[in-house]
């Protein structure tokens, strides 16, 4: 076993997520509610700025993946299709988040009655992969992963690695 605080986090934050003891800072929302909502460019900007702050930590490793990829790869074409499939995923989330916000918030009021099953659920698996980690067995959870994964995925990849 290799007791180490970034694995123990795991454990933690699960044991958190199914209530079992509660941290009160965490637990707080800050919401701000502006009676006279700023307009024009100053508007945009804190919005702008506001969706950025919140969408980083999705977006980040994602994109630095991508980019990743990209630059290790010897076609330019390849890098080129990886960050255009990337912008248009991208763009196509905030486009259908634009369309659907007023289903989005009928959808949520619906969606809150299940957060703590949610929780529980996440908290469950966020400890059973903490567990695993602690203890050197994540590899048991790739070898059962590996029993799913299409053939022809495993064979592109090890064809992938040979050309390396």
């Amino acid at each position: 076993m290799r007791p180490t605080g970034r694995l123990t986090q795991n454990v933690l934050v699960g044991i958190y997520l199914m209530g079992l003891f509660r941290i009160p800072m965490l637990d707080r929302y800050l919401q701000f509610n502006l009676k006279d909502k700023p307009a024009g460019y100053l508007g945009s900007i804190l919005v702008g700025v506001t969706f950025a702050v919140v969408w980083t930590p999705c977006v980040g490793p994602i994109l630095g993946a991508i980019l990743a990829l990209a630059g290790t790869s010897a076609q330019i074409k390849r890098g080129i299709l990886l960050r255009a499939a990337y912008a248009a995923g991208l763009a196509l989330a905030v486009f259908l988040s634009t369309v659907a916000i007023n289903c989005f918030f009928q959808f949520s009021r619906v969606f809150c009655r299940y957060l703590p099953a949610i929780h529980m659920t996440a908290g469950v698996l966020l400890v059973i992969v903490g567990i695993l980690l602690l203890t050197d067995d994540i590899t048991v959870l790739n070898i059962y992963a590996v029993h799913f994964t299409p053939e022809w995925l495993i064979e592109k990849t090890l064809v992938d690695c040979n050309n390396r």
